[in-house]
């Protein structure tokens, strides 16, 4: 593990020993490829602001940043702090509200990390780790002490705060080429690369843009430009005999899973297995699989969900906050593999 680290900490992928917990930043990965705009200068920006602040070494390794381009994936995911871009300004998100405060696009990163050092102040007497933990008075307190400071800070420039709903459902890249093309897209199945995979994965992307996108979405985007739609072809054949998901009507297109039994101990099943024997016909919902009652790392808006239980598997509808009631089948694989490929056949 020290090793590893040291090699980690040479490439630069570990900047601040006491603050690696801290930088949980998640940002559009399109953005810049496929006519949305950048924002790798919010992102480099913000991860050296965050390492350069002692205070935010005492966030959570819960606590979550979002950069988004506009076009609303990441910001669905229901980040603690969320940058949004509108145009020269951009909009600052705190907890999931639907108020907004718009501030010059240059300032992003600064009030981001301001909004989170505010957060910390009033988590400490809350015990909270994120900004939904926090009573409903303590949160407003956030939010207008958010707003007294960028107005202190950025000054006239902080405009008023804009209505704007925080989208309910994120949408991943589509598996394929993106942006006539300047990017390519593939999905990994059950978040889990070989060594032969990311080989390939970054041979492919030294020849083009020299740069991978990991996803939130167990997700990787290789830039390119690739000069040729059958450059992309060829690039995305490669990968697809490697055993990635390079189009939408792939079988693994929506198939998630905790990492079961036996990586986890609360886990009463392998479920990783039994999400790959239930491989079939692509379903219009997303299904995750759990080994128990956390669902560690569950997706959010309309989904099956399947938790393993001692009575077997219990399948059942996810809409938001609204769950149809569940379906238990027992320890039969073919029965369970029947049950959620009819359960992600379903249309609204």
């Amino acid at each position: 593990g020290g090793a590893l680290a040291e090699l980690f900490t040479a490439a630069g992928l570990l900047p601040s020993a006491a603050h690696e917990r801290a930088r949980n930043i998640v940002a559009s990965p399109l953005a810049g490829l496929d006519g949305s705009p950048p924002v790798s200068g919010w992102l480099s920006g913000l991860d050296a602001l965050v390492c350069g602040s002692a205070a935010a070494a005492s966030l959570s390794g819960r606590f979550l940043f979002a950069l988004d381009d506009g076009r609303g994936d990441v910001d669905a995911l229901g980040a603690d702090v969320t940058l949004i871009a509108a145009g020269d300004s951009c909009l600052l998100r705190v907890g999931a509200e639907d108020e907004v405060f718009r501030i010059p696009a240059g300032e992003g990163p600064r009030a981001a990390l301001l909004a989170a050092e505010i957060f910390l102040r009033a988590a400490r007497d809350a015990g909270a780790w994120r900004v939904k933990d926090l009573p409903d008075d303590v949160r407003a307190g956030v939010r207008a002490d958010v707003r007294a400071e960028l107005l202190r800070t950025v000054g006239a420039a902080a405009g008023p705060a804009v209505h704007r709903p925080r989208p309910r459902t994120a949408t991943p890249p589509a598996p394929g080429a993106h942006g006539s093309p300047n990017a390519i897209s593939v999905d990994v199945p059950l978040g889990r690369l070989t060594s032969t995979q990311w080989r390939l994965l970054t041979g492919t992307a030294r020849r083009y843009g020299d740069e991978l996108r990991l996803t939130p979405w167990r997700g990787i985007v290789v830039p390119g430009p690739f000069g040729r739609p059958e450059d992309a072809a060829a690039a995305l054949d490669a990968l697809a005999a490697a055993g990635l998901i390079t189009a939408p009507d792939s079988p693994w297109t929506g198939v998630g899973a905790c990492i079961g039994h036996p990586g986890c101990a609360k886990s009463l099943s392998d479920v990783r297995a039994e999400a790959g024997a239930a491989v079939g016909p692509v379903g219009r919902l997303p299904v995750y699989w759990s080994g128990c009652e956390r669902r560690c790392g569950h997706p959010h808006g309309e989904w099956i969900d399947v938790v393993a239980t001692p009575d077997g598997h219990r399948i059942s509808h996810v809409r938001g906050e609204r769950r149809d009631p569940p379906r238990t089948v027992r320890d039969d694989p073919a029965a369970l593999a029947a049950a959620v490929a009819s359960a992600r056949a379903r249309s609204l």
